[in-house]
């Protein structure tokens, strides 16, 4: 179950990041425009830009792997320990947000760099 213990810390580095973007923008400390540059990313999260942060992605098929091979009492009381650290209502939730995340994020990435 390593795995989902390893998605739950890249995600609650990924919210921390997402919340503290949120506020300097809204303090108007930083443009919009460059949120996951490489130094936005160096500076404020573990990654030092947006392919650092996929190639640490842990491995979503290892996860639902994982999880599928529990009973409905631990998936109930993983769904309870992933709404009580990400605020997700449950796995499938948690999986299919960080994958649109990811979806958007190489997609700005791949326009950034005019591909």
């Amino acid at each position: 179950m390593g795995g989902f213990f390893e998605a739950q810390q890249w995600m609650n580095h990924l919210n921390n990041l997402e919340a503290g973007a949120r506020h300097l923008v809204e303090q108007g400390e930083i443009d919009e425009s460059v949120l996951f540059s490489p130094a936005f990313l160096s500076r404020y999260s573990p990654w030092t830009d947006v392919d650092d942060m996929f190639e640490h992605l842990p491995g979503e098929l290892d996860i639902l792997a994982d999880v599928q091979k529990l009973s409905d009492e631990k998936k109930a009381e993983l769904n309870r320990a992933i709404q009580s650290a990400t605020g997700f209502s449950d796995w499938e939730t948690f999986v299919a947000e960080a994958e649109k995340f990811f979806v958007a994020a190489r997609a700005e990435k791949e326009s950034d760099n005019g591909i």
